[in-house]
Parts: structure tokens; sequence; C-alpha cells
């Protein structure tokens, strides 16, 4: 055991050289434990009654040395108690040394969390989540209906005209439908003297039958007869064109 102050606590003791070289004769040692049962591959280098605390051994092409106190190579120690010679010795021939030493616990273990607090990279991680997120929902929940759930009308024997007339029925309500009709023809044939005069009759009489018949496709009719009539009057009797160009399928919408 190390000798205790009631003051100060355990104090260092004082251990000998046992080799020749230039060594300190004496050096304070702040540890009780030693070395037993060495080999004879162990040479002693310094010992405490006779009780290894520095040995060395031949190892390849160096050596190895332990020792059960390391305070002569501490701050404290370097500043206290400083052995320049025996931290040579220590060091030997090499002209690089590694130092591998966790004081107390105390480690640098870099991982994901140290490398993102360190580059900042919180906004990045959450981006990335976020994208994960989307893609598992998008994964999940399909942004557009899968062919399967699609009807077989809708995905097969329908051409451009049934996609104009499917984009009609959403874009034009039913009560302007007679009015968009003759506004395009009159728009068309705007060249045609009295194409305004036409125009106006064909929708007045479209719109009278609509109401007497409550149906679209009656004022429809009554309004392409009334065009080609005018037309047929105001160009010797060769009918030019109706309201619109659409088959009967689309008149009837």
């Amino acid at each position: 055991r190390l000798p205790a102050d009631p003051d100060h606590g355990y104090q260092p003791v004082e251990v000998e050289r046992t080799i020749e070289n230039e060594l300190p004769d004496t050096i304070p040692w702040h540890s009780s434990m030693y070395f037993a049962e060495l080999g004879p591959d162990w040479e002693t280098v310094y010992a405490r009654d006779a009780r290894p605390v520095i040995i060395e051994r031949s190892i390849g092409n160096g050596s190895l040395v332990f020792m059960t106190d390391t305070f002569f190579l501490s701050n404290e120690g370097l500043r206290e108690a400083r052995k320049p010679t025996l931290l040579s010795w220590v060091i030997g021939p090499a002209e690089r040394i590694v130092f591998d030493e966790s004081l107390k616990g105390i480690a640098d273990r870099p991982g994901i969390v140290r490398l993102m607090r360190d580059y900042r990279l919180h906004g990045f991680f959450v981006g990335l989540a976020l994208v994960a997120l989307l893609f598992i929902w998008q994964s999940a929940t399909p942004l557009v209906p899968r062919r399967g759930m699609m009807d077989t009308e809708d995905r097969e024997g329908r051409d451009a005209l049934d996609g104009l007339t499917t984009l009609l029925d959403r874009s034009i309500p039913t009560g302007e439908l007679l009015d968009v009709c003759v506004r395009e023809w009159e728009r068309a044939h705007a060249h045609v003297r009295g194409s305004e005069t036409i125009a106006a009759q064909a929708r007045e009489k479209a719109h009278r039958v609509q109401s007497e018949q409550d149906s679209v496709v009656a004022g429809y009719q009554a309004a392409a007869q009334c065009v080609t009539e005018r037309m047929r009057r105001g160009n010797g009797g060769v009918a030019q064109s109706t309201p619109t160009t659409n088959s009967g399928k689309e008149s009837g919408r």
C-alpha cells in the first residue's frame, strides 16, 4: 500500500532503478501495483522493494515496455516531476509516436448524430424523412386510379369524338349548350351576309322548341333546320352548314 497522509491522502513512493543505464536512480511512483510471476524474457527496469513496476522485453525489431503507473507521462507529472531522461528512454529511437488514450471513460466516438450536428445536416435529414413519407403514402394510395380500377368501357372502344363529347359534358352546362353552338356557327360564318340575323332566328327558335318539348336535342334540331333553310334560300338552294359539325351522337348531347 502507498503511505497515507490524513491531510493529503495517499503519497507517492520512490522506486529504484535496477539496471545499469543513464536513467534516474529513483523516480516518484503513484501506484501500489506491481508485476509478479515474470518469465525469463522480462527484464526489471524499476522496482519497489524488489517488486517490478517497470519491465521490458525484446520482441522482433523492437521491445515492449510495461509500467504500473503513468503519472510521469501526465500533464501534472510533466509540470511537477519532470523526468526527460525517462521519457526519452520510453520513446526510444522511434520517429513516430501514437498516443491511444481514454481518460476516465471519455472517448470520441463519432456517429451519424455527431456528423449531423457538426455539419448542420438537420434540414437534409428532415427533408429526406419527408420524401420517404411521401413515397410510402404514394405507394399505399396512388394519385391516379390503377388500370384494374378503370371500367372496361372507359379503357376500350373510345375515340377522339367520344373524348370531345366528354370534354363538352364537363365544360359546358346543359342550359348553355344551344347558345354555344349558335355562337360558334356565327363566328365561323361571320363572312356570310346576314349571318347575324340567321343566328338570332336560329337561337330564338331553338329556345322556343326546347322550352315546349323540354329537350335540348329538339332545340338543336330546330336551330339546325332554321339555319339550313335560311342558307338554302340565300345561296341558290345549296345548304352551307349547320350550327355544329358534330355527329348525331354529339348533337344528342
